[in-house]
C-alpha cells in the first residue's frame, strides 16, 4: 500500500508474508540465553548486554527483509538493494517503534521499539532486535510463545522509488511522469532479464507492527473499501489493481491466459444458470441444472472460524487438495466474521454484484478483467500445504476441513451426495432470475472474483476425483444462488 505526501514522497507498507520466501522472514522470541549471545556476536556485533531487555520487556528477534541481489523483489513489486539495506537498516532503531496494526498516531500506544539492527551480508537480510513491553504486548507475546511466530508489517517513508528497468524515478503511484514499466508491466521479465519492479534506495523505516491473523488483514482492506464510498470500481481496478489493499498488487505474470480462459468458462456457466432458471432444461442441460443443488449448502460458522486462524498461503492449497471452493457468502464470512463485521450494511450490494453474473460482466470490461486475471494474491503455492504447523488446534482444524469438504468440495462423489440430499429433503436451490445491475461492480465483488479464479485453477490442478466441467458448473452456480 502507498500513502502519498504531496510532493515530498510517500509511505509504503510491506507485510511479512509478502516477502520473498527464501529470505525466511520471521519474528521469534529470544528464549535461549546462549542463542542471544551467539546472535549478539555473529550478527549484531555487540555485547550481549546491549540486546538483553529490562525486567519489563521481552527480546524479539526479527528477520525483516531480504535484499534484491539475493532474493529479488517481494510480492508487492518492491525491492531494496544491498546498498539500501546496508546504509539504511539503522533507521529502524533511529525512527522506529512497535505498534499493533499500524495504529501509530499516539506514541503511548507503542508496545516497544527496535533496539538493534544489522545487515547480515552473508544472508543478504536486515535483522532486528525488538524490546516489547510484557504488559502492553501480552497478547502478541503469548502468540509468539505458543505459535513460534507472528505476522508483522513494516512501514517506511521513501522520497521516491525508481524503475528497475529504466531507472526513471517516481514520486508515487499516481505520478503522471512515471515510466510505462511500472505503470503497465509491474512484475514482467523483459528480454534482457530485467524485472519491472520498484527500487527503494532511500527508505526510512519508522513503524514495525504486529498484524492480525490472515483473514483479518483481508477484512481490514475490504472495510476500507466500504468506508471510502468509492463507486467507480472499474477506475479503481485500473488504477490500483482491483482494490486499495495493504498487501495485494495485481501484476503481469505468465498465468494470465489461463486465468482468462477460466473466467470465460465461469461467465458462460453463470449465464446458463440465470437463463435456465426461466426454462425447462432437457438432456445434458438438465444434468448441469441439477448441479446447482450442490452449490446451495452453507458452511457452519464454527467451521469458518477455525479456518480464519490459518494463513491464506497455507489455507488455499489445503482447500484445493480437498476440492473446496468457498461460496460468496462463505468467503466473506471467512474474511469478515459471521456477521460480516463493518461491511454488514454493504453486503447486499456486494452479493448482488456477484449474483448479477460477475464473470460474464467482467468479460465486457477490459480494465477490470485484466486486473482480476493479473491478481496473484490467492494463487496457490503447492508446497505450502502445512496447515497443521500453524499453531491452530489440530483436532478442530481437521474437523473443520472435513465439514468444509462436505459443504464446498467439488469432487464428483461429494457433489453427487449434496445433489441427492438436497433433492430428497426438498430444500430450495433457487437461482436468481436476473439481479439488478449497477453500472459498476462493487470492488469487493472483484476481490471475490480474483479468489474464485485462483481457487478453481488450484482445485483442477490439485484435487482428486474431479471433473473439470463439474468444477466449473458448481463454482459458477455458487455465484448466482439466491
Amino acid at each position: 500500500m502507498y500513502k502519498e505526501h504531496s510532493n515530498t514522497g510517500f509511505t509504503k507498507l510491506t507485510y511479512s508474508h509478502m516477502q520473498q520466501p527464501d529470505a525466511h522472514v520471521a519474528m521469534r522470541l529470544f528464549e535461549d540465553p546462549e542463542r542471544l549471545v551467539k546472535q549478539a556476536s555473529d550478527i549484531f556485533e555487540c555485547p550481549r548486554e546491549e540486546l538483553k531487555p529490562g525486567k519489563d520487556h521481552v527480546a524479539v528477534h526479527v528477520v525483516a527483509l531480504g535484499d534484491y541481489e539475493h532474493y529479488g523483489q517481494n510480492r508487492n513489486g518492491d525491492a531494496f538493494r544491498k546498498k539500501a539495506c546496508e546504509d539504511r537498516h539503522d533507521t529502524f532503531v533511529k525512527s522506529g517503534h512497535v505498534f499493533v496494526q499500524h495504529d501509530n498516531q499516539d506514541p503511548e500506544k507503542a508496545l516497544g521499539r527496535p533496539v538493534k539492527s544489522a545487515y547480515d551480508k552473508s544472508m543478504g537480510r536486515i535483522e532486528l532486535v525488538l524490546h516489547v513491553h510484557k504488559d502492553k504486548g501480552q497478547d502478541q507475546l503469548h502468540k509468539l510463545a505458543s505459535d513460534g511466530t507472528h505476522g508483522f508489517s513494516m512501514a517506511c517513508y521513501v522520497p521516491f522509488d525508481s524503475c528497475n528497468v529504466c531507472n526513471t524515478p517516481r514520486r508515487g503511484p499516481s505520478d503522471p511522469n512515471q515510466c510505462e514499466h511500472l505503470r503497465d508491466h509491474l512484475g514482467k521479465v523483459f528480454p534482457d532479464g530485467k524485472v519491472a519492479c520498484m527500487q527503494n534506495d532511500y527508505p526510512t523505516w519508522f513503524d514495525i507492527s504486529f498484524v492480525h491473523k490472515p483473514a483479518d488483514r483481508i477484512a481490514y482492506d475490504l472495510q476500507k473499501i466500504a468506508a471510502s464510498g468509492e463507486a467507480a470500481s472499474y477506475k479503481l481496478a485500473e488504477a490500483e489493481g482491483i482494490w486499495v489493499p495493504d498487501h495485494i498488487l495485481a501484476r503481469s505474470y505468465d498465468g494470465y491466459t489461463e486465468k482468462l480462459a477460466t473466467l470465460q468458462a465461469l461467465g458462460a456457466m453463470e449465464q446458463f444458470y440465470i437463463k435456465t432458471s426461466e426454462a425447462r432444461p432437457m438432456g445434458h442441460d438438465f444434468f448441469l441444472w441439477e448441479l446447482r443443488k450442490a452449490a446451495s449448502v452453507p458452511t457452519q460458522g464454527e467451521v469458518l472460524d477455525q479456518l480464519r486462524n490459518i494463513d491464506i498461503d497455507e489455507l488455499m492449497p489445503a482447500l484445493a487438495k480437498r476440492g473446496c471452493i468457498l461460496s460468496p457468502r462463505d468467503f466473506f464470512r471467512y474474511v469478515l466474521g459471521p456477521d460480516y463485521g463493518e461491511m454488514k450494511s454493504a453486503m447486499p450490494e456486494v452479493l448482488n454484484s456477484i449474483r448479477s453474473g460477475v464473470f460474464s460482466r467482467l468479460l465486457k470490461h477490459a480494465s477490470s478483467r485484466e486486473a482480476v486475471c493479473k491478481n496473484i494474491y490467492f494463487d496457490v503455492d503447492e508446497g505450502k500445504d502445512r496447515v497443521y504447523a500453524s499453531g491452530v488446534d489440530n483436532d478442530l482444524c481437521k474437523k473443520a476441513f472435513v465439514e468444509a469438504e462436505n459443504t464446498n468440495s467439488v469432487s464428483t462423489g461429494l457433489v453427487n451426495r449434496r445433489v441427492i440430499e438436497t433433492t430428497m429433503t426438498g430444500k430450495p436451490a433457487t437461482v436468481v432470475k436476473q439481479a439488478a445491475q449497477h453500472e459498476d461492480l462493487h470492488p469487493a465483488a472483484l476481490v471475490y472474483a480474483a479468489y474464485k479464479l485462483s481457487a478453481v485453477q488450484a482445485v483442477i490442478k490439485m484435487a482428486n476425483n474431479i471433473d473439470d466441467a463439474v468444477v466449473t458448473a458448481v463454482a459458477a452456480a455458487q455465484n448466482v444462488m439466491a
